[in-house]
């Protein structure tokens, strides 16, 4: 029989984790492969009626804190995927990578996130990391705040197929990604090299559904027809299931994560604000991220040029004809965000030093939690082009 699985994503010794109890009755010989829905961006709200019109069922991986945000899905459609019989599954609150955040951070991060979408209703137990990110550390938090399971963006390698139970439930690869360069027929082979390799469980991984809108997206039409593809396939054993179906194991008690720091009591709350640090020499300052939509090249550099202190960080945009493209800082749950206090406000300020040769001055918004522009989940590129 092959079984489809479809989904949508204290830091403690390595050996301190281990496998869930599962509940999931699982031949070795089923091919299970899993629609796995990452972000929750409003553009996944057509997938929930596509679903149940193949009779099949998802899990969508969410960030609670950015629910009912611009961009993204309400809570009033998760609860209505989750009435149709999809898992909702923790992503961490603000997708963030637990491999660049403080180890305090990063357990607000996910068991805050979980504890959000316990106090919703709905029974939380499998989470995907956000970029794919993890190690040894993030895979023992995500045990400990509660999850039986999370997912990877490690991709299956020869033979291509996770083995059932998982190998490590808290690094379950995937058998491939939906993007605007995999085509219908590259999609449905990750099902078909599952089942003509014995069986075994093959996550996918899908995330905007739109017209070439991200990197990270497919087409409604090719969904569809990937759904209509996979459907007839039940009769010769392929079938649909969540990852919590094939995973199991019973919906753990609530964990708190640390609260957050008090409120600063300096001039200037902003975590970095003079773009003086980048710990992890990724050319992006400490607590600062690239962002930007639209149809233009860019590309970021870490300069001397300061208006104050020795960093800045410069933009240079080209070809451009629509769009910005701006530094923004990262919004958290207390590392980087300030602590507020009811009652109390502050004045947000930025410098720029546009060039009289760019199209249009670079935006650095400082201080502002309000979207500008179209949300990209995957984070800021720092050179490219978009279209």
């Amino acid at each position: 029989m092959t079984l489809l699985v479809i989904a949508a994503g204290l830091a403690i010794a390595p050996s301190a984790y281990s496998r869930p109890g599962s509940t999931a009755a699982v031949s070795s010989t089923q091919t299970i492969v899993s629609l796995t829905f990452d972000d929750g961006s409003d553009s996944e709200s057509v997938v929930g009626s596509l679903l149940a019109a193949h009779g099949m069922n998802a899990t969508f991986y969410v960030n609670s804190s950015k629910l009912g945000t611009d961009g993204y899905l309400t809570w009033a459609q998760v609860a209505e995927l989750a009435a149709d019989g999809n898992e909702i599954g923790g992503h961490t609150a603000f997708h963030i990578d637990l491999t660049q955040t403080d180890t305090t951070e990063a357990q607000r991060q996910v068991c805050d996130d979980r504890d959000n979408l316990l106090d919703a209703g709905f029974q939380v137990t499998d989470f995907a990391y956000p970029y794919g990110g993890f190690n040894a550390s993030a895979q023992a938090l995500v045990q400990n705040c509660g999850y039986n399971s999370a997912r990877s963006s490690n991709l299956l390698t020869p033979p291509p197929t996770e083995s059932l139970p998982p190998q490590d439930p808290y690094a379950i690869r995937e058998a491939g990604s939906a993007t605007t360069s995999v085509s219908l027929a590259t999609l449905e082979s990750y099902v078909t090299q599952v089942e003509q390799n014995g069986g075994g469980w093959a996550p996918l991984v899908f995330h905007q559904i739109c017209n070439a809108c991200d990197t990270y997206s497919i087409t409604q039409a090719n969904l569809t027809a990937f759904l209509d593809w996979l459907q007839p396939r039940a009769a010769n054993g392929t079938i649909v299931k969540t990852v919590q179906q094939v995973i199991g194991g019973a919906v753990r008690p609530a964990v708190t994560g640390p609260p957050p720091p008090p409120a600063p009591n300096g001039s200037n709350a902003v975590r970095n604000a003079s773009l003086e640090l980048d710990t992890n020499t990724d050319q992006a300052p400490d607590c600062w991220t690239f962002d930007g939509y639209g149809n233009q090249s860019f590309a970021w550099s870490r300069t001397s040029d300061a208006h104050s202190g020795t960093k800045a960080e410069r933009v240079d945009v080209t070809n451009y004809h629509s769009g910005d493209d701006k530094l923004t800082p990262i919004v958290d749950l207390g590392n980087c965000t300030p602590t507020v206090l009811p009652g109390t406000s502050r004045t947000p300020r930025s410098t720029s030093r546009p060039s009289r040769a760019a199209p249009t001055p670079a935006r650095l918004p400082s201080g502002s939690r309000a979207r500008t522009s179209p949300p990209r989940p995957h984070g800021g590129r720092r050179t490219g082009s978009r279209t």
